[in-house]
């Protein structure tokens, strides 16, 4: 009887060696299938990101496009604005100079009535 239990357990025992190795086939090929979704959720992922990276190059592009042309813009109404108060200036001292030199010669006579303000 125990030669009898001794293979009834040895039975066993490859019985469950037998579920134990299609178990671990079976939980590598769904191990598998998991690496795959996981793969594809990364490539997703990354299709995704570049994406978002274009686009958001591309509002960038666009609003240093826009700071660009605004600078442009101040900076030549601040050059049109020097530029008139430079000839209101040199306008004021070639008057001055008219006056003065003027006066040096006949420091006696009026101002021209031109001149005058």
């Amino acid at each position: 009887m125990s030669e009898f239990l001794l293979w009834v357990i040895l039975g066993l025992t490859a019985l469950t060696a037998v579920l134990a190795i299609v178990l671990l086939v079976r939980a590598s090929r769904g191990f598998q299938g998991a690496a795959r979704e996981v793969r594809d959720e990364l490539c997703t992922g990354r299709e995704e990101a570049r994406g978002a990276a274009k686009e958001l190059r591309e509002e960038v592009s666009v609003s240093l496009k826009t700071t660009n042309e605004t600078l442009s813009k101040t900076l030549e109404g601040i050059g049109k604005m020097q530029q008139s108060q430079i000839e209101g200036t040199a306008k004021q001292l070639k008057e001055l100079f008219v006056v003065t030199a003027f006066i040096k010669h006949n420091s006696s006579a009026s101002i021209p009535s031109g001149l005058n303000r």
